[in-house]
């Protein structure tokens, strides 16, 4: 089997949670814990304890990281899982008339320095 990664995996040990959307899938909480065994920035080598349910597309949430990252698989094997981040969109803005989308403007002092 050739490695055909873009780049370097490191190897690590952190628990995560596949999630998708429950009626699309086996599981009826649309949640599946794994592990996340190898990592790199464009995808990652999951374990999980079965494969059965587990759709093509999800989202995984590393709760420690506090990141989520939108996933397409690219292989199954067993009980584990090869996937590749896909892309994030950016939102988008939305306007209620004919006038162009405006900015909120943020205070040039963080939140925790204002005093009420």
């Amino acid at each position: 089997m050739s490695d055909r990664r873009n780049g370097p995996r490191h190897r690590v040990q952190k628990t995560a949670t596949i999630k998708f959307n429950r009626n699309a899938g086996f599981h009826p909480t649309g949640n599946v814990d794994c592990r996340v065994r190898s990592l790199s920035p464009t995808g990652a080598r999951l374990e999980v304890a079965s494969k059965i349910g587990i759709p093509d597309k999800f989202a995984l949430w590393m709760e420690f990281d506090e990141l989520e990252k939108p996933c397409e698989v690219v292989w199954r094997a067993d009980t584990k899982l090869g996937v590749k981040f896909m892309p994030t969109r950016p939102a988008q803005a939305t306007t209620t008339s004919s006038s162009p989308p405006t900015m909120k403007t943020k205070s040039a002092k963080p939140r925790w320095m204002v005093w009420r």
